[in-house]
């Protein structure tokens, strides 16, 4: 999906960490951005992996996307989740990042959000602590800004919206968007450095909901759609890494 992004999106690739490329899928679907008011695009891309050659163990597998943007620059985003292969848990070896796997022991179940832009690094949010079951009582997250400089780490709790491409979801409650003392922000954080995040899961009626963190950049660049893109664009812009997952609430 691109959220107000404005783009092309020409590639689908799946990587084993940290960087072996096991499928590219060539894609040519436009977001259109010649309206005053960019358009939120989605799109359904049916993919098969044949995991027999992958090695036994944790393993984290990205799914990137890889867009030409208006101002005619690369951006790609991925989301980064642990599979354990030809293993079964908690019997699996750790992988190339011990620390972010799907165990749900010891808060390792793990999913990373990441960003990269044509003359930026990337710029990565991770969560740790995600659930692997229906949820009850308090639930408590690890969630840090990964890499890149960070101005602010932000925390939203059931905050989305209606997706085209993906028909009917497991509909979030028709809360506010985001709760009361929702979204939980903390400012210019250390990169690596998890912080604390609770639910009072009591609080919230039974059922799915979601959680996304997002890493905003602390350097920003400017746009040369400025004054060349039949839309608007607030100078300087900043590079965003974002993850989310769902959970399901049954007290």
């Amino acid at each position: 999906m691109l959220h107000n992004n404005p783009s092309t999106a020409n590639k689908f690739a799946f990587h084993l960490a940290p960087g072996n490329v096991i499928k590219t899928l060539p894609l040519n679907l436009e977001c259109p951005y010649n309206a005053p008011t960019p358009s939120n695009c989605a799109w359904n891309v049916n993919v098969s992996l044949d995991t027999g050659g992958w090695p036994a163990g944790w393993r984290h597998l990205r799914l990137r996307v890889v867009q030409n943007t208006a101002d005619g620059q690369t951006w790609t985003t991925s989301s980064e989740i642990p599979f354990a292969v030809k293993c079964t848990p908690p019997n699996c070896s750790g992988g190339e990042f011990p620390s972010c796997i799907g165990d749900p022991a010891n808060n390792k179940a793990c999913i990373i959000g990441k960003s990269w832009y044509t003359n930026f690094d990337y710029q990565n949010v991770r969560i740790n602590g995600i659930p692997t079951a229906p949820v009850s009582g308090t639930m408590t997250l690890k969630i840090a800004a990964s890499k890149g400089q960070s101005q602010k780490l932000e925390v939203f709790l059931d905050r989305s919206h209606f997706i085209p491409a993906v028909g009917p979801w497991n509909a979030e409650p028709s809360l506010p968007n985001n709760p009361p003392g929702w979204p939980k922000t903390f400012a210019n954080p250390p990169v690596g450095q998890d912080f604390t995040v609770t639910i009072d899961t009591t609080q919230l009626p039974n059922g799915w909901h979601s959680l996304a963190a997002r890493n905003t950049a602390a350097r920003g660049g400017n746009s040369s759609c400025k004054s060349a893109c039949n839309y608007t664009v607030v100078n300087p812009n900043f590079e965003t890494g974002v993850a989310k997952f769902w959970f399901f609430v049954q007290n």
